[in-house]
């Protein structure tokens, strides 16, 4: 599902219109994305927990040269589906 799609299946489920969708789901990944900088998951019950994830140093391959190269520690985003979501999939 591409990202109109969705504003447009929001849009339906929600009775908003397509503009007032796009603008909640933009605000949406906002926070999201601003409490995962702050360092804080947001938690959605029944649908997951996106938490940031802070990922050490390593030292890596490079695939087309086989040189060792260093890869510095980083924040990294992370998505824990809930159990509910699990077994949605799953049927």
């Amino acid at each position: 599902m591409t990202k109109s799609e969705f504003i447009q299946e929001l849009s339906k489920k929600t009775s908003l219109t397509k503009s007032k969708a796009d603008e909640t789901l933009k605000a949406m990944l906002e926070i999201i994305v601003d409490s995962c900088r702050n360092s804080q998951g947001v938690k959605l019950p029944g649908f997951g927990t996106f938490v940031p994830f802070h990922a050490k140093a390593s030292k890596r391959m490079n695939p087309q040269t086989g040189k060792q190269m260093d890869v510095p520690a980083r924040w990294v985003p992370k998505f824990r589906a809930s159990s509910t979501f699990k077994r949605t999939l799953n049927g």
